[in-house]
């Protein structure tokens, strides 16, 4: 294979540029110059996020192909505008790379990335790339737009709404699980193509979000990057409320559940603290809640009620199950962990 230093750094810069499209009439001035230039449609907001993946902290190229994870690097950024109910417009790819990467692989990985942004219509617009001397570092940034004043944010849940997920939860930890500690020692499981799809290749929820706007106000969402328990505390904190979650609700595939029956795991944990579903969690008024069930579904999303806001003043997490309520521990995933 060829290595990177058979092209230099401009080389694969210009390699890197020949293919990429422009895929959004908005990017005026894509890769090619010293930035690039973004129209916005008048009175909108722009959404700007931004991710980090690094090698051997968010993946391991044992596990993971390169065009799985130029998907995964988008994804990520994508389930944030997602979230905030914004339109993607426009990806930033900063990448650095140590000596033993080849070209094949950033082919493969950009491969990747543009199968994401095809279908979303995102223009790759620009990045930079640098040598690495402790693993592949993955930085992408993506900019959205959303009318003025109507982006969603954590922090608009009120007394009396309903919490609605999308899709099922516990999916891509088991995948991860399944990779970590048990695939080389075990014949393949029919649930396993599954979860290491959850677990590779997260699908942004770009359309579900849209679909629920058109039919009713959301008051509230995030996205379910660090597992429901810790992102739900997120949103009850910005809100100043409780949330109330049925544990029976929690939505969970039959594929997650033979895992966990073979895994000797828990379900319900792993829908809560599991993690990188990539899902969204809203919250909107009661009567509502039918048409945006709806109005997901037909996306091809699962939509499900899983609980409810009950108090103001409080930002706790209560789990009902069996007739019994306990408070959850909300930590969800922290790289910074204290103690």
């Amino acid at each position: 294979m060829a290595q990177l230093q058979s092209v230099g750094e401009f080389g694969l810069i210009q390699r890197i540029a020949r293919r990429l499209a422009v895929r959004s009439p908005q990017v005026a001035l894509g890769v090619g110059d010293d930035a690039a230039l973004l129209n916005l449609p008048a009175d909108e907001q722009a959404v700007v996020t931004k991710d980090l993946l690094l090698e051997d902290v968010h993946f391991r190229r044992a596990w993971t192909s390169a065009r799985d994870l130029g998907w995964k690097a988008l994804a990520v950024n994508l389930s944030d505008l997602a979230a905030m109910g914004a339109t993607p417009l426009a990806a930033f790819v900063g990448l650095a790379l140590p000596a033993d990467a080849s070209l094949e692989w950033v082919d493969d990985f950009y491969s990747g990335m543009e199968a994401l942004a095809d279908d979303f219509g995102v223009t790759i617009a620009g990045g930079d790339t640098t040598a690495s001397h402790s693993g592949i570092v993955i930085a992408v940034t993506a900019v959205g737009h959303v009318p003025r004043a109507q982006a969603v944010l954590r922090s608009g849940a009120c007394v009396g709404d309903v919490t609605i997920v999308t899709g099922t939860l516990g999916d891509a930890a088991l995948g991860l699980r399944w990779l970590g500690e048990v695939r080389g020692d075990r014949p393949l499981q029919p649930f396993e193509p599954s979860l290491l799809r959850a677990h590779h290749l997260p699908y942004p929820r770009l359309r579900a979000m849209a679909a629920a706007r058109a039919a009713a106000t959301i008051h509230a969402g995030i996205d379910l990057s660090d597992g429901l328990a810790g992102d739900a505390a997120h949103l009850a904190e910005a809100s100043n409320v409780t949330l109330e979650l049925q544990a029976e609700a929690l939505p969970l595939s039959d594929d997650g559940r033979a895992a966990c029956r073979a895994l000797g795991q828990d379900p319900g944990h792993l829908a809560l603290h599991g993690g990188e579903d990539y899902e969204l969690l809203l919250t909107l008024a009661e009567a509502d809640a039918p048409a945006v069930v709806a109005a997901i579904e037909s996306t091809g999303t699962r939509a499900t009620v899983i609980g409810r806001v009950i108090a103001r003043e409080a930002a706790s997490i209560i789990l009902l199950s069996a007739g019994r309520r306990e408070t959850v521990l909300t930590g969800g995933f922290d790289h910074f962990p204290s103690g």
